[in-house]
């Protein structure tokens, strides 16, 4: 029962592999542009004592009557107990001040959250201590290393990315989107940090002026049918700045879109595969080592759209070859060929959770049967069947908008007795991934399925060990 236990690390890691994949696109990037604090007093020196604070970047509504968030640099410094702001200014951000407990329950502080919204912030502030008055400024410079692309979650769930179209001279802290889609149409928010200027593009649809200079709006229609297949190229949008050149520097951002998919109600497809199969039954001591064509048909059906589903499949191997066969003396063993039907009912927890599109995991409860066509019925067994529990994600690719999917499965075997232990079990896992043009009336599918099944039947002393691999092409019907 233990001989490949291999087979039950690698089922988890395809979960973990898949999970990751989803959570490869990140609201904020990776690598953000490093921060330098000065306090400086009123003579221009550099002040060693500074108000406690924390900095981070971070979405936010900078106003409450945003309709979205962008991102920002916030920095809050904590106002020391005593101390009365009396006048400030602030160029390059903004400033909002929070009451506070810090932690302590009872004990309120003052918090002026700085958020910085180009490469150099200076807040500049009057202050009252005690009997007297000073003016002391603090300077928040952010490195511009490399431009920042920002896409918002609503972006990365409708499948809408933003590019850096060519090599730019021009830095700046962040370039983003936030997105919706209404009807025939995407609504594409652009803003982006101080120093740079919208100079034009090729973004089809209606311009939306915000009334903002460093936000603009665009309604882009859909792709039609004569449009080619995902991603489209929407356009591109064009930015100018100088940023300490002598000469305005530009840079250009190319908007990409894989309109998500509506998932049907019912699908089905059928597939071919090539199949490796390691049979071994001891202690009669038969082992057979053999390939095959194995042919598979595939249903399901949502219940409750996108929620509740029921599904089968039904395979059987269509034709063995190569095979190696090993058994008692006097026994002549011959390949066998092995069939089976799967039915389950499967419910949605999670959809989109992750910001790919038709991101979903599902859980399955159903019941199975399998068996061996064994010429002469000299071993194997005729059939078993039990329970069996499964776990399943599947998205698209936000490159390609290319459906995938992975799943694990865990079956307790019972035999002819209907007696369940999970002494006797068979453990799955596979997965898929769309290799033909995305958005053609029958898609086709790269399938890897892989098995292993322990069995050790009640009445008799007889124990099975099956390994199958498979891979498949699967056409969509």
């Amino acid at each position: 029962m233990q001989k490949y236990p291999w087979f039950r690390s690698f089922s988890l890691l395809l979960l973990l592999a898949a999970a990751t994949a989803a959570r490869a696109e990140s609201l904020i990037p990776s690598n953000p542009p490093a921060a330098s604090f000065r306090w400086v007093g009123s003579n221009g020196e550099v002040l060693k004592a500074t108000w406690p604070f924390k900095s981070d970047w971070q979405w936010l509504k900078l106003n409450p009557t945003d309709a979205f968030e962008r991102p920002v640099f916030r920095t809050a410094v904590r106002v020391p107990e005593g101390v009365l702001i009396e006048k400030f200014e602030v160029s390059g951000g903004l400033i909002t001040f929070i009451q506070g407990d810090e932690g302590q329950p009872g004990v309120k502080q003052q918090i002026m959250a700085v958020d910085t919204l180009s490469p150099q912030t200076v807040v500049r502030l009057k202050i009252k201590e005690k009997s007297f008055r000073r003016d002391i400024t603090l300077m928040i410079d952010l490195a511009e290393a490399a431009p920042q692309i920002w896409m918002h979650e609503s972006c990365q769930k409708e499948n809408v990315r933003l590019r850096l179209k060519e090599k730019t001279e021009l830095g700046h802290l962040f370039m983003g989107g936030y997105c919706k889609v209404e009807q025939n149409q995407l609504r594409l928010t652009l803003f982006w940090s101080g120093g740079i200027d919208h100079k034009g593009g090729s973004l089809p649809g209606k311009l939306k002026m915000t009334g903002e200079p460093l936000r603009q709006t665009f309604e882009i229609p859909t792709p039609g049918k004569d449009a080619g297949s995902p991603p489209f190229q929407l356009g591109d949008a064009r930015f100018s700045g100088t940023q300490g050149f002598t000469a305005a520097k530009s840079a250009t951002y190319q908007v990409e879109w894989v309109p998500r998919r509506p998932m049907p109600r019912f699908m089905h497809s059928a597939s071919l595969g090539f199949s490796y199969l390691s049979y071994q039954e001891d202690p009669i001591g038969v082992k057979v080592n053999e390939s095959g064509l194995t042919g598979k048909y595939l249903f399901s059906y949502w219940l409750l759209p996108e929620k509740i589903d029921v599904s089968a499949n039904g395979y059987i191997t269509l034709l063995p070859f190569m095979a190696k066969t090993q058994g008692p003396e006097g026994m002549s063993v011959a390949p066998s060929r092995f069939f089976g039907i799967n039915g389950r009912t499967g419910y949605q927890i999670a959809k989109d959770s992750h910001g790919l599109g038709n991101f979903n995991l599902k859980f399955s409860l159903g019941w199975y049967v399998w068996g061996m066509l064994v010429p002469g019925s000299n071993y194997g067994t005729n059939f078993v069947m039990g329970p069996q529990l499964l776990a399943s994600v599947g998205g698209a690719t936000l490159g390609s908008g290319r459906s995938w999917s992975g799943y694990v499965k865990l079956s307790p075997i019972s035999d002819t007795n209907f007696t369940v232990s999970l002494s006797s079990r068979e453990i799955a896992a596979g997965g898929s991934y769309e290799v033909s043009r995305v958005g053609i009336p029958h898609p086709i599918f790269m399938t890897l399925d892989m098995a292993h099944a322990g069995i050790k039947f009640a009445t008799a002393a007889n124990e099975i060990s099956l390994l199958s691999l498979s891979l498949g092409v699967s056409y969509g019907l």
